[in-house]
């Protein structure tokens, strides 16, 4: 088995770019700063169940200081049932 680490460089070396769902939450802040070690282009979403909730739009724009990327909003699959 593979570690994040040996799987992050395979993958950087066969495409430079990849997408990171961004919940805010301790692991996608783990897994976003691991993916911005190996790969050149990193995209960032968040899925919002209710759209430009203030506490919500103050932690993503604190982030994307943080990581010095915009991070896209996107409404989650679940927010039509």
């Amino acid at each position: 088995m593979e570690t994040s680490e040996e799987l992050c460089k395979k993958l950087a070396v066969e495409n430079g770019s990849v997408i990171c769902s961004f919940s805010m939450g301790k692991d996608s802040i783990g897994a976003a700063i691991q993916l911005q070690r190996y790969f050149q282009n990193v995209e960032f979403v968040f899925m919002y169940m209710v759209p430009g909730l203030e506490f919500q739009e103050r932690q993503i724009a604190y982030y994307e200081d943080v990581f010095g990327k915009k991070i896209k909003r996107m409404p989650n699959p679940s927010l039509y049932r």
